[in-house]
């Protein structure tokens, strides 16, 4: 197995690693801004005050692998993305100013958990700009990034951007599910009964814009269309070509 593969793999697993782990520390942040008990506000913080920081450097990891292994698309994926990497940089770093803040304040202790929670929907947002650009193509000419930084600015990016908040509030639900008691359990389930059919909806509006977006997709659509028509319809009898196509046995009155 060569070099390029295995780092493929890890810069793969680490990614996924982050969605998962971070994901969870993000969603958990969005859900704050819907929970007015100040208890249970600073229950959801305390369930993920051992874990939050030391999850973000899976995508730390995912970005060395990226520089080290791949530098070619690391000369091209960053200069296309500058705009939501920058900004999903400096939400999570205020996110983690107002968690800091939040427990030294009590007094603002409302306002440091709706900062840190705003900054937990930004940086999500940015993410699906990330992975809705990613999907809908980066213009590459001679090895260098040859369009906009502006190009995530479209329908696919904006869609892939509101979805990947909700997703980011089930897993963060499911985590409070395990982690809190039962008063913010009942919470933690409406969220997901919530968060759940958004994500799933906007999921597969951004699957199929990016199904049809291609320009090879209608192309496409009429191959399989009558390779499909021919696979359904009978075939003519090479000998009764003149006469049309064969009607099936089981179709044929019976006198």
């Amino acid at each position: 197995m060569d070099l390029p593969l295995v780092s493929a793999f890890f810069l793969a697993f680490a990614l996924t690693l982050y969605v998962i782990l971070d994901g969870f520390d993000l969603g958990v942040g969005i859900l704050l801004l819907f929970q007015p008990a100040t208890a249970s506000r600073d229950h959801m913080v305390d369930s993920i005050t051992p874990t939050w920081d030391g999850n973000e450097t899976w995508i730390i990891m995912a970005g060395v692998t990226l520089l080290a292994a791949f530098p070619v698309a690391y000369s091209i994926l960053l200069p296309a993305f500058y705009l939501p990497i920058i900004l999903m940089l400096l939400a999570l770093g205020f996110r983690g100013v107002s968690f800091e803040f939040r427990v030294q304040s009590k007094q603002h202790r409302r306002k440091w958990d709706v900062a840190f929670a705003v900054g937990s929907l930004v940086a999500a947002f940015m993410q699906g700009l990330v992975l809705g650009g990613l999907m809908q193509g980066v213009k590459v000419q001679n090895q260098h990034f040859a369009g906009s930084v502006l190009d995530v600015v479209h329908p696919l990016p904006i869609i892939s951007g509101l979805a990947l908040p909700f997703g980011y509030a089930v897993l963060g639900g499911g985590w409070l599910k395990l982690k809190s008691n039962l008063s913010l359990q009942t919470f933690a389930n409406r969220s997901i009964r919530v968060s759940a059919p958004f994500f799933a909806i906007l999921f597969g509006i951004a699957c199929i814009y990016a199904e049809t977006d291609d320009p090879t997709f209608y192309s496409r659509s009429k191959t399989k269309l009558r390779s499909r028509m021919f696979q359904i319809l009978p075939r003519t009898h090479p000998k009764n070509e003149k006469e049309g196509l064969r009607i099936p046995r089981i179709l044929q009155k019976r006198h």
